[in-house]
């Protein structure tokens, strides 16, 4: 039996990473600043992406260019969590 997912808080984020990516995908920015940008979108979807189960690894140690693995690490255990919901 699938474990509780709160819908709630869960596909909110989901869609507004995704369409963060989306918007990203053929930037000319630089890695520092998509990197800001991203931390910012983590900071306003934190309370969201807690409350439905996902954690978000070492943010305040990943400064600059280094939060994108962060990023990338939090996107997947969102993925991941959409996906064991089923």
């Amino acid at each position: 039996m699938p474990s509780f997912v709160s819908w709630v808080h869960l596909l909110p984020a989901a869609l507004e990473i995704s369409m963060w990516l989306d918007e990203k995908a053929d930037t000319a920015e630089s890695e520092y600043l998509i990197a800001s940008q991203a931390r910012n979108l983590m900071n306003r979807l934190t309370r969201d992406l807690e409350a439905a189960g996902i954690d978000i690894p070492h943010r305040q140690l990943a400064h600059g260019a280094d939060y994108l693995p962060v990023f990338a690490e939090t996107s997947t255990a969102l993925l991941a969590r959409l996906g064991s919901a089923f």
